[in-house]
């Protein structure tokens, strides 16, 4: 019993050590999500209105191009053969199933890519190469032996724009970029933001934006005269690196957002099962106390009888 008890006391005592430590791990993911939300709300305000800019800027100068006004060597209609993944995932754990529902998507998705390559939807031999951020993406891509174009080993929020800005440069050489088209496709991987308790995995296409058909034809100058130096076509094409730098900005940020609120959300879980815990193991000690306590008294008893009997 006295054996019992003792190893009850130990995990007691190793629960509440976890416990603390989970408690401070809720607290410090709580401050960095609220640091991350309002950076990500800040970025989005600041960035929708740039990027509405630059959209409107391309897609006046696909109709353009379409219309044959203007030639442009972007809405050439080639399916791409260069396929390109940004996998952002965490640096560490504990963060419940954000990196699990990321590489799960990823699975599809490279599920969904050889099979069209088995059945032939591309005119080209599609290539696949994956650029990793964050420690555990690129872990499980070498240990699956999946090309790595490149990789980022900072946290989401600590990636300055410079380092954005290589990394989109990084993207547009590997895609065979002509001029500032690239001839291929972008996506990113990553954790899209619901609310503070529901995040989801999601791919977004960087690159291209728009298959035909997908919105209504617009005026080209949407009722305003706009004039375009040195051309519309060198414009947008300049524009370019630039958007997929603000969509990589705008990813990363949400991210960071997402990996805090993942992490709060499941240290709050361990803390409230280690308390659970404690109070079922609490329960079993003076369970195990009272019934050593139940057989002293006996053993005093029994030997206070066999006294007065020998007396």
């Amino acid at each position: 019993m006295a054996d019992s008890m003792r190893e009850i006391r130990r995990r007691i005592r190793s629960v509440e050590t976890t416990e603390h430590i989970t408690n401070a791990m809720r607290l410090v993911s709580a401050a960095k999500f609220r640091r991350a939300k309002a950076h990500y709300d800040q970025a989005a305000d600041r960035l929708s209105g740039v990027m509405k800019i630059v959209e409107q800027v391309i897609r006046e100068s696909r109709l353009t191009a379409q219309t044959g006004t203007e030639a442009s060597s972007e809405n050439v209609s080639v399916p791409p053969h260069q396929t390109i993944v940004i996998l952002i995932t965490s640096n560490r754990g504990l963060c419940g199933s954000y990196n699990t529902g990321i590489l799960r998507l990823f699975e599809e998705l490279l599920g969904k890519h050889s099979d069209k390559v088995a059945d032939g939807e591309a005119s080209k031999p599609q290539q696949l190469s994956v650029y990793a951020i964050g420690s555990r993406g690129l872990d499980y891509l070498r240990h699956q032996n999946i090309p790595v174009l490149g990789s980022c080993l900072k946290a989401p929020e600590q990636i300055t724009p410079e380092e954005i800005r290589a990394i989109c440069r990084q993207l547009l050489e590997a895609c065979g970029q002509a001029g500032n088209v690239p001839d291929g496709e972008i996506l990113l991987v990553s954790m899209q933001y619901v609310n503070t308790l529901h995040q989801e995995p999601a791919v977004l296409r960087l690159f291209p934006w728009e298959d035909p058909g997908e919105r209504p034809a617009e005026p080209v100058l949407s009722g305003r005269e706009r004039e375009y130096v040195p051309s519309l076509r060198q414009v947008a094409e300049s524009m370019i690196p630039r958007y997929l730098e603000l969509l990589l900005y705008r990813g990363l940020a949400e991210a960071a957002v997402c990996e805090h609120a993942a992490r709060r959300s499941a240290m709050e879980n361990a803390s409230e099962n280690g308390k659970e815990m404690l109070s079922h193991l609490s329960l079993h000690y003076n369970r195990a106390r009272q019934q050593a306590i139940t057989d002293e008294l006996i053993e005093i008893v029994s030997g206070s009888e066999a006294l007065k009997k020998e007396g």
